[in-house]
């Protein structure tokens, strides 16, 4: 059970208003019981007052949420409560700012819409949990509330310092579909879900795991939301799908049955009676986190994947944000330094959702033994949608340096600076390394910056030959598989040997019978593990 205290990293907690006006007795009651628990409560200026169903007008609520967010000193902010409006701010909202201090926002019910909006903007630290006026403000004098409250906050203060298992003791899932199933986890409102549809603010569902509830829908309404998730192609592309609470509708009767009727649709496994939504207690859960849902055990189990390990940010830098994932060393020792892996992915993993650049190779720096051997910062940057590490085609068989770095490339650099600053990183021990597109990445930004770095690996890249005698010095092991038709094998070939004519000895493995995908066989390869972590500047 909890201790009755918020984690120690939140000190400072914004109250923001969305949706709805709450009572004013719950509202209260929860601020104080908030600040019981160790929370210092910070409430924005209220400038208008309620209109209609809505705590504020439109524009007042949204400058509200900014107010708090301009403030460094709010380590997290929660929600009054739901009800209705969230959706109404979402075209006013600023997303840049948001995105900036990517700070925790607790809620659900409506807040839903914004959670989702968030998720769109890349944004993955935000939480499904529990509101001021409505679990906060519980009146304790009423049977079970005490203990329900609980409950709540254990799960909630859980979720806040990242905690593995996601289900309390004794959770009994069913299963509906077997199956195992790894993508990031978004807990929603299938109404508020279903209604983002089509706009700019619904996110990407592909290989996610989507936990679902709702309130005061008819079980013929709840059909017809799922319906249109699946007309609109959501449905196929779930990794997983869980069920929570569906409280209060008419023909709860019916719900068993649609509720398994769709999970024909997914192909992943399918569970039900997860305690999430409008129910008391209910469980907080990380929204856009990598989780792990295993329905081939006896009962289910629910709980980060390895893959949450790389903690979500995003850089301000002078080219704008920047998307990135940072995996850290387990069990630091003070006073030690320790290596950094650069990673630039490839065109595919472009985005904003900071999720999808870790499909490839960076998983390896999870593997416990090479964890345990080789302890070390990960840098997994994203480059935006539209954008390149280096503004060259890469099917063509040479390209000239560019004179300036790339945005998102130079927005890279001022990150690694930055990290340098506040991290035990071993400034003689930062390793470059790219495919595809961070392959021609991976080759610029060490021609550009050779003094930053202790080696470097361009897999399937290309540089500009002319260039190379900036590399001098540097080690590099590079490959490409002999039948690339994405980018030329002999762009690879061309900087070897560009490099071996001005004296240097660049290790080189051109892969046979291998198409583009050089990276597989690449990161699999153990002597390249070793050869990385023994360079040094």
């Amino acid at each position: 059970m909890n201790n009755n205290k918020l984690p120690e990293s939140i000190k400072n907690l914004g109250v923001m208003a969305l949706s709805g006006t709450p009572s004013n007795e719950r509202l209260q009651r929860g601020l104080e019981r908030l600040n019981q628990l160790g929370a210092n409560i910070v409430l924005p200026e209220q400038r208008e007052g309620k209109t209609r169903f809505l705590a504020a007008p439109d524009n007042e609520r949204a400058r509200q949420l900014h107010e708090l967010l301009l403030n460094p000193e709010i380590d997290a902010i929660i929600a009054k409560r739901g009800g209705f409006g969230a959706a109404r701010i979402l075209d006013i909202i600023d997303w840049e700012l948001v995105r900036s201090r990517n700070i925790p926002i607790i809620g659900y019910s409506d807040v839903s819409a914004f959670h989702l909006a968030a998720l769109k903007h890349g944004c993955r630290n935000q939480i499904h949990g529990p509101m001021i006026a409505s679990e906060f403000g519980t009146d304790f004098e009423k049977p079970g509330n005490q203990d329900a409250f609980d409950k709540t906050l254990d799960s909630l203060v859980k979720v806040i310092e990242g905690n593995d298992d996601l289900l309390p003791e004794g959770t009994q899932l069913q299963v509906i579909k077997p199956g195992k199933a790894v993508g990031p986890l978004i807990p929603t409102n299938l109404t508020l879900l279903a209604s983002l549809i089509g706009t700019p603010y619904f996110p990407s569902l592909n290989n996610a795991i989507l936990a679902i509830e709702d309130v005061n829908e008819a079980a013929y309404k709840i059909d017809g939301y799922l319906t249109h998730l699946r007309n609109a192609g959501h449905l196929k592309g779930l990794a997983g799908l869980i069920y929570g609470a569906f409280t209060d509708g008419e023909d709860a009767e019916y719900l068993p049955e649609v509720l398994q009727d769709f999970a024909k649709d997914i192909n992943g496994p399918v569970v039900q009676g997860l305690p999430f939504g409008h129910i008391f207690p209910t469980i907080s859960l990380p929204v856009g986190k990598e989780a792990f849902l295993d329905a081939t055990v006896n009962p289910p189990t629910l709980r980060l994947a390895p893959e949450a390990r790389f903690e979500s940010h995003i850089a301000t830098t002078d080219e704008g944000t920047l998307n990135y994932r940072f995996l850290q060393p387990k069990n630091q020792q003070p006073g030690k330094q320790y290596p950094l892996v650069l990673f630039l992915h490839g065109a595919g993993e472009r985005g904003e959702d900071n999720h999808i650049q870790l499909i490839h190779v960076v998983k390896k720096f999870l593997d416990e033994q090479i964890a345990e051997q080789y302890p070390c910062f990960v840098l997994v940057p994203q480059c935006p949608e539209g954008q390149q590490w280096v503004n060259t085609p890469w099917g063509i068989h040479k390209h000239d340096l560019p004179t300036n770095m790339s945005k998102p490339l130079a927005a890279v650099n001022q990150l690694l600076d930055e990290m340098l600053l506040n991290y035990p990183i071993d400034p003689s021990r930062i390793y470059l390394m790219g495919i595809s597109m961070g392959g021609y990445g991976t080759w610029d930004l060490a021609m550009r910056t050779p003094q930053r770095f202790a080696a470097a690996v361009p897999i399937c890249g290309g540089g500009d030959p002319n260039h190379a005698k900036k590399l001098k010095g540097l080690p590099i092991w590079a490959f490409h598989g002999d039948s690339d038709t994405a980018v030329p094998t002999s762009r690879s070939r061309d900087m070897i040997q560009a490099l071996k004519d001005i004296g240097e000895k660049p290790i080189y493995t051109e892969l046979k019978n291998t198409g583009h995908d050089a990276w597989t066989p690449a990161i699999n390869n153990p002597e390249l593990i070793q050869w990385l972590f023994k360079q040094h500047k």
